[in-house]
């Protein structure tokens, strides 16, 4: 995330500066804590009032707060398929958003994301078909 924010910095992406770093945040809180209820609201919470303060760049500014607040609301899911089909919601946002500030290798990493989250998901229900 810290790679990701400098680039976001860089480009003037500061919506993604923003999620990269309350999500440093987050992942730091999960590996020291119970990360349920409280905490995840807590997050999404800090994220939203962030966003909402320091975006300056329109409603495309907003797309990394909705893809951090699903991401965030999605950890901890016990059902892979659901956790695989909100990241991938999550990295199409951040698609759209690196596109179109022009952050073509963050973009192509975010949809070779969502290939392999499909073909993961293909996986899952091939396996659980074969059970």
């Amino acid at each position: 995330y810290a790679v990701m924010g400098a680039g976001s910095f860089v480009l003037g992406a500061f919506s993604g500066v923003i999620a990269d770093t309350v999500s440093i945040t987050r992942n730091v809180y999960c590996l020291k804590a119970d990360y349920k209820g409280f905490a995840k609201y807590a997050f999404v919470l800090i994220q939203t009032v962030l966003t909402i303060v320091f975006n300056k760049e329109g409603l495309i500014g907003y797309l990394p707060l909705v893809a951090a607040c699903i991401y965030t609301l999605f950890l901890g899911v016990s059902d892979l398929k659901k956790f695989k089909t909100a990241f991938m919601f999550t990295q199409i946002l951040w698609a759209i958003y690196d596109f179109i500030h022009l952050n073509i290798v963050a973009g192509i990493f975010d949809i070779i994301a969502v290939i392999t989250n499909l073909i993961s998901i293909k996986r899952i229900i091939d396996d659980e078909r074969k059970q």
